[in-house]
């Protein structure tokens, strides 16, 4: 790290004299000269000589002052629009040349979103890392929003889904044991014997909609008879479509309706309407979303799943254990935050002791327009930041009293109301100061 801040100081230097063009991001804006990660390095220039050969004297400086010896033939030029003297220059640095996109940190640059094709190799990655995963590690990707999710599809239900159009395709209509009466030929046997294919598919014996017994000659009388009770015991069936990703069989059956179905659950998920709002940042509801699922990496939980913790103590009052219910409601520290703004409510409230009750009580006052409006942001805002302000604490950060909090937690309220405009008959000295504000904070 601290060689990687002696290149990092020598690109300075070299920028600052103008030796040196990085590309400014917007007019009057940063410029960027170079990005570190780890030990990779992106360096910008210029597209000509005369910067390649100054950028090559600052690496050779950096190898003087640190020992270390740069291998240029492992680095590579890419061209933004200089693609017609692109090569010279990497024959005066001494480094080979590629074109966009590239990968840098596994993921493409330089590709067009609008192609979905070059996520393929992040989505390969995914999906080798997702198998080993348990089911209920995978809700995040497993369920709808409307359902408690995030709205991306489970790979395992998909591609169960996906599979299931192939069933009557492999499955053996007189041989294979696919109703509940057993193998069609041990229940008609006189039938069965005059078929002309024995090892027929379903979807052999389905056309137009209709069952069709292809038989090596007329049916005898008997032979009838079972044919008819057959026909009158399956039911009416559907020809399945020839078309991508669907089967028209059980009642229109496709994949989409498949997977639907794998995903259904008899649990009502009474609290996905407090997530995703307007202007609060997905980030929070993730956050609400993992506490909803009992899966907020608390003290208690982290105990729970066997990591190692040096106690289960809430990181606010020490005296407690941790858990969601205790960090967010019940805590003497969250009980002063919650406090400071339901007085500047002006209105009459006791907390609840779980979070899941605090959501659905909260909902229950007297307040209309604008001040309903940063009514709900508050909510958010305090369980946002208390959850920062525990990991603040938990990584060794600044322990910041009650009053400093709420500070922050209503420059955040006035940030996310910025585009309703609830505050712009007032300045933020007003909002930030004074309680006797038409909105109380």
């Amino acid at each position: 790290m601290a060689l990687a801040g002696v290149l990092s100081k020598l690109i300075d230097d070299a920028v600052g004299r103008k030796q040196l063009h990085g590309f400014q991001v917007a007019e009057g804006g940063l410029m960027i000269s170079h990005l570190q990660f780890a030990d990779d390095t992106l360096l910008f220039v210029d597209a000509n000589a005369d910067e390649i050969r100054r950028l090559l004297l600052n690496l050779t400086s950096f190898e003087a002052l640190t020992g270390m010896k740069l291998n240029l033939e492992k680095s590579s030029m890419v061209s933004v629009d200089a693609d017609n003297s692109v090569k010279e220059l990497a024959l005066e640095l001494g480094c080979k040349v590629e074109k966009l996109p590239i990968k840098y940190l596994s993921l493409p640059i330089g590709a067009t979103t609008k192609c979905i094709s070059v996520w393929d190799y992040v989505i390969r990655r995914m999906e080798d890392k997702l198998a080993t995963w348990k089911r209920k590690f995978l809700s995040k990707a497993g369920r709808p929003k409307h359902m408690g999710g995030l709205g991306v599809k489970d790979l395992s239900c998909t591609s169960r889904a996906l599979k299931a159009k192939w069933i009557w395709r492999s499955t053996r209509f007189w041989l294979d044991n696919w109703t509940s009466l057993g193998p069609i030929k041990n229940r008609y046997p006189a039938v069965y014997k005059a078929s002309r294919n024995k090892t027929a598919s379903v979807f052999e014996m389905i056309s137009e909609g209709r069952l069709v017994c292809n038989s090596r000659r007329r049916l005898t009388q008997l032979e009838q008879m079972e044919w008819d009770m057959l026909c009158n015991e399956l039911g009416p069936v559907h020809s399945l479509n020839g078309g991508e990703d669907q089967i028209d069989i059980l009642d229109g059956f496709t994949a989409k309706k498949c997977y639907d179905w794998q995903m259904e659950d008899d649990t009502v998920w009474d609290f996905e309407r407090f997530l995703w709002k307007k202007n609060i940042p997905p980030k929070v509801s993730f956050m609400l979303w993992a506490n909803f699922h009992d899966s907020l990496p608390t003290r208690s939980m982290l105990k729970h799943r066997r990591v190692q913790v040096q106690d289960d103590k809430c990181l606010f009052c020490r005296q407690q254990e941790e858990t969601a219910d205790h960090l967010f409601v019940n805590c003497n520290y969250a009980r002063e935050v919650w406090n400071h703004f339901i007085k500047a409510f002006k209105v009459s409230w006791v907390l609840p002791s779980s979070v899941r009750s605090h959501f659905e009580a909260w909902r229950f006052n007297n307040l209309t327009g604008k001040c309903r409006s940063v009514w709900w942001k508050v909510l958010y805002a305090v369980m946002w930041h208390l959850w920062k302000e525990r990991g603040s604490r938990a990584f060794g950060g600044r322990t910041k009293e009650a009053d400093e909090l709420v500070f922050i937690i209503k420059q955040s309220i006035m940030l996310w109301l910025s585009d309703e405009k609830v505050f712009k008959d007032f300045t933020a000295n007003q909002v930030l100061f004074h309680r006797d504000t038409v909105i109380h904070i």
